[in-house]
């Protein structure tokens, strides 16, 4: 649906900006600690949408999704995909600022080893509120009907908050693992980064096939909330 793109195309127009507003701010240890550690997250909240609403997004594509003969854990995953697709490109960028601050390329890798896997555990767990919750989008120039009530946005917002409070839960061995990539010989830290990438492929792939077994059960819900809620 043109409203994905649409968001897709503003993502990566607005994105770097903000990554630029965050690394233009004032050096020292505690900025540099954020780049290796927090700006992965900063990232994907600017992604919430994509992960928290994507079929939200599809509109009246959404009628076609639900009527193809495709699994449904292939529909989550393009999704997921796309996703990661628009963070690995902002992840890349804050790679190249690191670089440029004299950051090495083992530094570089136990980086991406905790964005990598991070990513999809975020991607994984949206899946649920996108499922459970999607809020219909509608196109540029028009209203809902009937307009989303303050309660249910609300509702969202918590759900999201509660979602990446699950999501840090889950990614703390991934936050260990980072750590003790920067700490220990050439030889462990590949072992760690190999450990975490498993680990984050392991829980995606538990979220992904619980996701899946629950999307059909949910698909008149989904269809009604999104579909008859276009003016």
């Amino acid at each position: 649906d043109k409203t994905g793109h649409a968001k897709a195309y503003e993502t990566l127009e607005k994105g770097p900006t903000i990554l630029f507003a965050v690394i233009s701010a004032q050096s020292g240890a505690g900025f540099g600690i954020f780049l290796h550690y927090g700006a992965p997250y900063l990232l994907l909240l600017y992604l919430a949408t994509l992960a928290y609403n994507h079929l939200g997004l599809e509109r009246a594509g959404l009628a076609d999704l639900l009527v193809s003969p495709y699994p449904r854990w292939r529909v989550l995953l393009g999704k997921n995909l796309s996703l990661m697709a628009l963070y690995l490109l902002l992840i890349v960028l804050n790679g190249c600022f690191l670089l440029a601050r004299g950051a090495g390329p083992r530094e570089l890798a136990a980086d991406l080893s905790l964005a990598l896997p991070l990513g999809f555990v975020y991607a994984g767990a949206g899946n649920f509120l996108a499922i459970f919750l999607p809020v219909p989008v509608a196109p540029k120039g028009r209203r809902l009907r009937p307009q989303i009530p303050a309660s249910r946005v609300f509702l969202v917002a918590v759900l999201q908050s509660s979602m990446l409070g699950v999501v840090t839960g889950l990614s703390s061995p991934l936050m260990l693992g980072r750590l003790l990539m920067g700490r220990t010989t050439p030889g462990w830290a590949a072992l760690w980064a190999g450990v975490m990438v498993a680990y984050g492929a392991l829980v995606y792939a538990a979220l992904l096939a619980g996701a899946a077994r629950v999307f059909p059960v949910r698909e008149p819900e989904i269809f009604g909330e999104v579909c008859r809620s276009q003016g």
